[in-house]
């Protein structure tokens, strides 16, 4: 169940701590609308009560009621629209009322409201970290909408999971382009700058059956104003058997150590064996695979438009940082549909 925290009017969610806080409309902060969050079931009374409260303290927002108070059909829940393109719900696994609005509600719809992969709201819809789109999260994934797009987009289960890890729309991937697709074994969803696939055949969690992959080399720098874990310096120099690799980064917990991994379109990727780094008490790495007499090999090295995307994990908390840079000397192009 994801938390709602409130802190100086804002309402964040605590979803692997990354994704941003957004102003809090009226109302959100708690009260007289709010239900305490519980898997037990609620009466229709309750969840009326609930739905009420939260549209007269958004009533600006919402407008006019367009349907009386209607439990949801196959799961335990409630739910009344407005004129506004809006709607608010409860499900009883939730505890609470949420907004959604627009194209995100739209998108919420269009895969099956409360049905869909997504589940019951959690949050209202809020502003992204950066006031570039607008975000709902759900039981079990988010919609994101970026302005000025024709349609929101959504994702889910461990492409959702890895997109967390990256720092979401303000990472390297920014905003997802598609929902998530199947494409032959994996699963996809498109992003920005990227995408992200998914082989659940692999089995072992969302670390060994999901990966990303960059297709430009922009790295955001607003992980760095978040303080997320971030790769701040890429490279690669070919060698006689292959390619050394120069990687340095930030914000991630100190001790033990970094795998890196050369992410491919088909593969999560060679994992880079050797000495790999040991994150310092400042949260930093710095490694060289020269200093470390390892190199990685150039049959696994495949890269999408001459771009290698490499990803650094941290063994114990599980912390990803995902970047990429042009190289056309080493590796081979993936030029099929990915």
């Amino acid at each position: 169940m994801t938390t709602l925290l409130v802190r100086g009017g804002l309402v964040c969610a605590s979803v692997l701590a990354l994704v941003g806080c957004g102003a809090a409309p009226q109302g959100s902060e708690g009260g007289s609308e709010s239900v305490e969050s519980s898997s037990s079931a609620l009466t229709a009374t309750q969840r009326s009560n609930a739905i009420n409260a939260k549209a007269a303290a958004n009533a600006a927002l919402l407008g006019a009621a367009t349907t009386s108070y209607a439990n949801t059909p196959s799961l335990p829940g409630g739910y009344r629209h407005y004129t506004n393109n809006a709607s608010v719900y409860i499900g009883d696994a939730v505890g609470y009322a949420a907004i959604v609005l627009g194209l995100n509600r739209g998108k919420w719809a269009a895969l099956g409201w409360e049905n869909s992969v997504l589940g019951f709201p959690t949050t209202d819809e809020y502003p992204t970290a950066f006031g570039t789109g607008q975000y709902n999260l759900f039981q079990y994934g988010r919609i994101l909408w970026k302005s000025g797009a024709g349609q929101s987009f959504e994702t889910h289960g461990c492409n959702d999971d890895i997109y967390g890890r990256h720092g979401f729309e303000w990472g390297p991937l920014g905003y997802p382009t598609s929902d998530e697709v199947a494409i032959g074994d994996r699963l996809k969803n498109n992003f920005e700058r990227g995408r992200i696939y998914t082989r659940p055949s692999w089995g072992g969690g969302c670390d060994n059956m999901s990966w990303p992959v960059l297709n430009t080399t922009s790295i955001s720098n607003q992980l760095a104003s978040q303080g997320a874990p971030r790769i701040t310096s890429l490279s690669i120099t070919g060698n006689a058997i292959g390619a050394n690799l120069f990687v340095q980064g930030a914000g991630f917990a100190p001790g033990l150590r970094i795998r890196f991994f050369i992410n491919g379109p088909e593969t999560r990727g060679e994992p880079h064996y050797g000495t790999g780094a040991t994150v310092a008490a400042n949260g930093t790495f710095n490694y060289s695979s020269t200093a470390a007499a390892d190199y990685v090999s150039n049959s696994v090295i495949y890269k999408i438009n001459n771009v290698i995307t490499v990803q650094a994990y941290h063994q114990t908390s599980g912390q990803s940082a995902v970047a990429s840079f042009y190289h056309s000397g080493v590796g081979t192009n993936y030029n099929a549909a990915y």
